[in-house]
């Protein structure tokens, strides 16, 4: 999808500046946003609601191979299905037997053709949870797919996705917007009844462990495989794209451990409880880049940009890496970080010239040397990748190029 070809911004933005600071987002791989949607799709089954789920796959292929997941959620005529996808469905007859599954064609140049969703309405609680893919298409395999991704069950955020996703829809797709409409005049944003967040919670931590172990004995196959005198020369898949998880298309692997805040009702612990997240492994990197990941972790970055979700977001890349990490929205905020914390590496949303030299001219006084450690963050990258000699990442960001520049940036120290 194109964004600035349609002067749109992303819909999970225009959502994040509607509900404010009522949600947190956080970076989730695609294995995890899976399991994430597929425990709030049984919910609705388990607890034998009634309902309507709203959900939004980014190609019509992906909806062919939870087809069959809805078809059963929607046996029981008490409960509907909308489904939106990019483009148009494998087969014509994909969705002749789901008769209780409305599936609507978006266009892949819409706004919502790169964004995740999955909405349910019904007599027990309201919940959400929307995401949008920060690596670049193709870039990444899929088990290093990231997404920026929210979930809740506070009934006004529910309220305010709904309008902005009705919004985003417009006139485009007919029939959208009514649909939507009709799904929240049955059954109105409400809070969770007791215990639903709970067993929501419970829920999320049971397939997470389920996928640790099927990682786990997929792990140990290769070994054995790869040191069971069968010889060193084979080439084993990698651990995670090896695990048989359950997928939202074809190829989601095991989980990544969830960095999330997005909490549930009825409890304060997150559903990236530590004993449900996938143990990260010892390092997927060996001789020199292990090595560097080792001396990477305790070293100190600070972050300057007045986008939370893109805050959230590299904080997680970095801490996945083994850095400390403080953020901060404005430059007098980074300049009460720095004033208490010496930082190693500082990336900066601001242009170099105007604002940028002068915000940099301050934080030099406070912390000297920290220019020459400065990467900055652009939404359009320069000719030369350059400015003013300060290495430019253009977003959205992927570890391979901020990994590539906090090693120039960091080489000396």
């Amino acid at each position: 999808m194109d964004e600035q070809g349609r002067e749109a911004q992303p819909v999970l933005r225009s959502f994040l500046e509607a509900v404010g600071d009522r949600v947190t987002p956080t970076a989730v791989s695609k294995p995890t946003l899976t399991e994430l949607c597929h425990a709030l799709e049984d919910l609705v089954i388990t607890e034998d609601l009634a309902g309507t789920v709203i959900a939004g796959f980014q190609h019509a292929r992906f909806w062919a191979v939870e087809r069959d997941r809805y078809v059963a959620m929607t046996a029981d005529p008490r409960r509907r299905a909308v489904v939106f996808t990019a483009d148009e469905v494998v087969t014509a007859a994909a969705d002749d037997a789901a008769t209780s599954v409305s599936h609507l064609v978006l266009g892949e140049d819409h706004p919502l053709a790169r964004e995740w969703f999955v909405v349910a309405l019904n007599e027990a609680f309201s919940a959400v949870l929307f995401g949008r893919e920060l690596t670049r298409s193709g870039e990444a395999a899929d088990g290093r797919r990231l997404f920026l991704a929210v979930w809740s069950f506070d009934p006004q955020v529910v309220d305010q996705l709904l309008a902005v996703l009705s919004d985003a829809l417009g006139d485009e797709v007919p029939g959208a917007r009514s649909q939507l409409a009709a799904a929240r005049g049955a059954h109105p944003p409400r809070h969770a009844a007791p215990g639903v967040g709970q067993r929501f919670t419970s829920a999320v931590m049971e397939r997470l462990e389920a996928a640790t172990q099927r990682a786990l004995a997929a792990e140990a196959e290769l070994h054995e495989l790869r040191h069971g005198g069968v010889g060193d020369d084979l080439a084993g898949p990698d651990v995670a794209t090896a695990a048989p998880a359950e997928t939202r298309d074809q190829h989601a692997p095991a989980p990544a451990a969830v960095h999330a805040t997005g909490t549930s009702p009825g409890t304060d612990e997150p559903p990236d409880h530590p004993s449900a997240a996938a143990p990260r492994p010892a390092d997927d990197r060996s001789g020199a880049d292990a090595s560097a990941a080792r001396v990477r972790d305790g070293r100190q970055a600070l972050v300057i940009d007045e986008d939370a979700a893109m805050r959230g977001f590299l904080e997680a890349l970095l801490r996945r890496a083994g850095w400390e990490v403080a953020t901060a929205a404005s430059v007098a905020e980074a300049v009460d970080v720095l004033q208490r914390t010496r930082c190693d590496v500082l990336l900066l949303d601001l242009p170099l010239r105007g604002p940028g030299e002068a915000a940099l001219t301050e934080l030099e006084r406070i912390q000297p040397g920290i220019r020459q450690r400065t990467a900055l963050l652009a939404d359009d990258p320069p000719l030369t990748g350059r400015v003013n000699g300060r290495p430019v990442l253009v977003k959205p960001v992927t570890w391979s190029d901020l990994e590539a520049v906090l090693g120039t940036l960091t080489a000396a120290l």
